[in-house]
C-alpha cells in the first residue's frame, strides 16, 4: 500500500479522537499515546431491491421508488449503479477515490454478475455468456 500524502477525502465534516499505543504511518512510528484525529468517511454496503432506482431523486410523476426511501444521507453517493429492474449489492461512499476505484474501467476492478434470464438459453448464448459480456 502505498503511503498517502493527503488526508482521506471526508465530505461529511465530521471527525473523531482516537488514542492508541503506537500505530505506524508510512514507515514512521507514531509515539506511545499521542492523540490523532480522523475524519469518519461513510461507506455503505446495501442492498437493493428490485424497483428501486439506484439514485436519491425522481422526476418521474408519480415518483418511483429511489435509494432515498430507505437511505437518509444525503452526502453518500453510489459506486455504479443498478437497473430499476434488478437486485443486488451497491456500494455507497462519501469518499470519492473509492467510488472511483470501484467504477472507471482504468482501474479494471472485478466484478460478478449472477442473472436469472426466462426461458432456457441455447448452446450459442451460453457460450457468449462464459466469454463475457460487455455492460
Amino acid at each position: 500500500m502505498s503511503c498517502p500524502r493527503t488526508r482521506p477525502d471526508s465530505t461529511s465534516g465530521q471527525w473523531t479522537s482516537i488514542f492508541v499505543a503506537s500505530v505506524t504511518i508510512c514507515r514512521s512510528v507514531v509515539p506511545h499515546r499521542q492523540s490523532h484525529t480522523l475524519p469518519v468517511v461513510i461507506t455503505i454496503a446495501f442492498w437493493k431491491p428490485y424497483d428501486v432506482l439506484s439514485h436519491f431523486s425522481d422526476s418521474a410523476d408519480p415518483p418511483r421508488s429511489t435509494l432515498a426511501d430507505y437511505i437518509d444521507l444525503p452526502t453518500v453517493y453510489g459506486a455504479g449503479r443498478l437497473d430499476r429492474d434488478s437486485e443486488g449489492l451497491l456500494i455507497l461512499s462519501e469518499d470519492t477515490r473509492l467510488r472511483t476505484v470501484l467504477t472507471e474501467p482504468r482501474h479494471q476492478t472485478p466484478r460478478t454478475y449472477w442473472v436469472q434470464v426466462e426461458g432456457i438459453p441455447d448452446d450459442d448464448a451460453i457460450a457468449a455468456l462464459r466469454s463475457g459480456v460487455m455492460i
